[in-house]
């Protein structure tokens, strides 16, 4: 089943993690990920997508089988196969992660590497979730991920 969620960030910021991923994070700072550095040592690493829109607001971010043109891709570790699409505010850091009711919403995959394909049309966000036989996630991005 695909999913369409409704996202409100006050970040300019959405992204997409499994929380396993990111539970070496739990402890630090609740806004690590707002240091350039760290957001992009993680995105490389697959452990998280972060995708800057440029603007706060709602937007929804809409699951599609595929998307042919893309905006981005990237690879992404999903050990769980537990997913969190929403908000970045609401990423693991300062003792918290995403809850029920926060911006956004759990995505349940096979546990694995996906190619992370995302697009965006206004406040429409597509993303694509395809499956791989890839055993470690990694990308080579020099700046952040931005699509708006």
């Amino acid at each position: 089943m695909l999913n369409t969620i409704q996202v409100m960030t006050d970040t300019a910021t959405l992204c997409i993690y499994d929380l396993q991923a990111l539970k070496h994070r739990l402890e630090d700072t609740s806004d690590w990920w707002s240091i350039p550095e760290d957001e992009l040592l993680e995105v490389n690493l697959g452990n998280v997508a972060f995708l800057n829109v440029g603007a706060d607001g709602l937007y929804t971010m809409q699951q599609v089988e595929d998307i042919q043109q893309t905006s981005v891709q990237l690879w992404i570790n999903v050990p769980s196969g537990q997913l969190y699409a929403g908000a970045a505010e609401n990423v693991t850091g300062g003792e918290l992660e995403p809850e029920d009711g926060d911006s956004g919403q759990y995505i349940t995959v096979e546990p694995g590497v996906y190619h992370l394909k995302i697009a965006r049309n206004e406040q429409q966000i597509e993303f694509a979730l395809l499956r791989t036989e890839h055993q470690q996630a990694t990308n080579e991005f020099k700046d952040l991920i931005r699509i708006g």
